[in-house]
């Protein structure tokens, strides 16, 4: 530890930008220091205390020269930036991924600094130190938001980084393996700040990638806004989804209170009853409770009931949770819905 320690110390002064780049002179008024005094959060992992560094290729700089505690080296892309109280300037957010695929992570930089940080976050370590390399913003990563990360990347590589570009680094790199993202690390991505404009391309990027097991798995998190991403996944490969996976979404339905939620289960629902059976048999309840009150279709649901439980099932489900949300619905009205919904699922179980 002792030896380390003293390497790390000799870690010569990096900076990212060029002596005559006009945005220096923000740079060179910006703290010199390896942590941004009075900041609060674990070092590199909490916006609140995002790494020092000298500008966008400092960024790319310091990327470059991390590896994890396995001795793999990391690929990487920009996610988003977002303003941090007590902060004059912006934060970048990245996201970080193992060539191995073991180590997902999110790390957190501030660029308005006169050098690069010396200080590793945790569960990193330096790469060995290169007089040319080292000071290269050249490596496996990019510094805007790419919806396929870690996927596809050969072609902004070099956009990216030009002539002096790794795609072929990164193609032997990534070649046969599969990356997918730990649920725990995907939802650290949806509760980003700063966030609107990745949510919609990622669901678009992995809801035909990753297994549908995975996004039903999601339906169970706590959080309406992950809930949210899963059933929007879900509803963009309704195509591969199969009669169990759409029984536990209606499942998942029936214990939900989110309306927006709702609708989409109803909406793969409807993709999934070709003959319109439930339509069929929803429409006229819901045409009957707009022009009357609920009494007459008390003892029409009370008649259909069993034939509910042992025909139609769980389809049923999220149509009559729908049904309790109508203007007319009575407290006698909602609770038959209910009562039909928890013996609909007694039989799946």
């Amino acid at each position: 530890m002792f030896l380390k320690n003293i390497f790390k110390s000799k870690r010569p002064i990096i900076k990212g930008q060029e002596t005559n780049n006009p945005f220096n002179y923000k740079l060179e008024r910006g703290l010199d220091c390896d942590e941004i005094p009075n900041t609060y959060g674990e070092f590199g992992k909490s916006p609140t205390n995002p790494i020092p560094v000298n500008g966008g290729t400092g960024e790319l700089i310091y990327l470059n020269s991390l590896k994890d505690k396995n001795n793999q080296s990391i690929i990487y892309h920009r996610l988003t930036t977002t303003p941090i109280q007590g902060l004059d300037e912006y934060v970048d957010i990245y996201e970080v991924v193992s060539i191995d695929g073991k180590l997902w992570d999110i790390l957190y930089f501030h660029m308005y600094h006169p050098r690069n940080s010396n200080k590793l976050p945790n569960g990193y370590e330096w790469l060995n130190y290169d007089k040319i390399w080292s000071h290269s913003p050249v490596g496996l990563g990019l510094n805007i938001f790419h919806p396929d990360f870690p996927d596809n990347m050969n072609e902004p590589l070099k956009q990216f980084q030009g002539l002096l570009n790794l795609a072929s680094v990164y193609e032997k790199h990534i070649n046969g393996k599969s990356f997918i993202r730990p649920q725990e690390h995907l939802e650290k991505l949806i509760h980003l700040n700063n966030r609107d404009n990745i949510i919609g391309p990622l669901a678009n990027s992995i809801s035909n990638k990753y297994p549908i097991s995975y996004f039903i798995n999601l339906l169970q998190s706590y959080d309406n806004d992950t809930r949210s991403f899963a059933l929007v996944c879900l509803e963009l490969n309704k195509e591969n989804l199969t009669e169990n996976n759409l029984a536990s979404i209606c499942k998942f339905a029936f214990s939900n209170n989110d309306w927006k939620l709702n609708e989409i289960i109803i909406e793969l629902v409807n993709f999934f009853d070709n003959e319109n059976t439930v339509q069929s048999i929803f429409n006229p309840l819901a045409e009957y409770l707009d022009k009357h009150d609920a009494k007459g279709l008390m003892y029409v649901l009370k008649v259909a009931e069993k034939d509910f439980i042992n025909g139609l099932s769980y389809k049923l489900i999220p149509f009559l949770w729908k049904l309790t949300k109508h203007n007319n619905a009575s407290d006698e009205l909602i609770e038959k819905c209910n009562l039909i919904s928890e013996e609909i699922l007694l039989t799946m179980d």
